[in-house]
């Protein structure tokens, strides 16, 4: 048998409680800033209008890899991998911060 370890009607309480305690706590906004990924390579260029949001220039550098690494396995399963291609990454203001060469996650 399973016994409730709160009586009737206090873990509603408590819980309305945590709510209203979360509600009145002043909310900190962070930025979250916007990173774009440009394809590049001797045929052609791909500019992303759009972007994504990444945390830092960390995690904008991780999802360049991937991005590489989706392309190039495409790429490959087409027979048809650039000489010279890469995703050229550009931050809110749109100046390049790091450019990740295809050839480099195909190893």
């Amino acid at each position: 048998m399973r016994v409730d370890p709160y009586p009737l009607g206090t873990q509603s309480k408590a819980r309305s409680r945590r709510v209203m305690e979360n509600l009145a706590r002043p909310r900190v906004e962070q930025h979250v800033p916007r990173y774009y990924f440009n394809v590049c390579c001797d045929r052609f260029e791909a500019t992303d209008v759009v972007g994504e949001y990444c945390r830092d220039q960390g995690a904008a550098h991780q999802e360049a890899l991937r991005a590489a690494r989706a392309i190039v396995r495409k790429q490959l399963l087409a027979e048809d991998l650039p000489q010279h291609g890469w995703i050229e990454v550009e931050d809110e203001r749109h100046e390049t911060i790091l450019r990740v060469p295809l050839r480099s996650v195909a190893y």
